[in-house]
């Protein structure tokens, strides 16, 4: 069974090296670079092959900013129309 779960690791590793290689590139400069910003601290589990990082939270806080000038509805539909079509 060892030999056999062996062998799918070693396959596995060189269809992903094949395939997916720029995104494990990728995948590898996102954790150094999160394992060595302040304020994120992470666990690693080497048995699950997973980093869990842990991000600070911050209290919400409402904002709300009224314009000065009084927006219709139908004018609010229009702004949104034209949002849509440059999507």
């Amino acid at each position: 069974m060892k030999i056999l779960n062996d062998s799918l690791k070693e396959c596995v590793t060189k269809i992903r090296s094949i395939c997916y290689k720029t995104y494990d590139l990728i995948n590898a400069e996102v954790i150094n670079n999160l394992k060595n910003a302040q304020g994120i601290s992470y666990f690693e589990d080497l048995k699950r092959d997973q980093i869990v990082f842990y991000f600070p939270t911050t209290p919400l806080q409402t904002k709300i900013l009224y314009p000065e000038e009084i927006i219709l509805f139908k004018d609010l539909v229009k702004i949104r129309s034209i949002i849509k079509k440059s999507l």
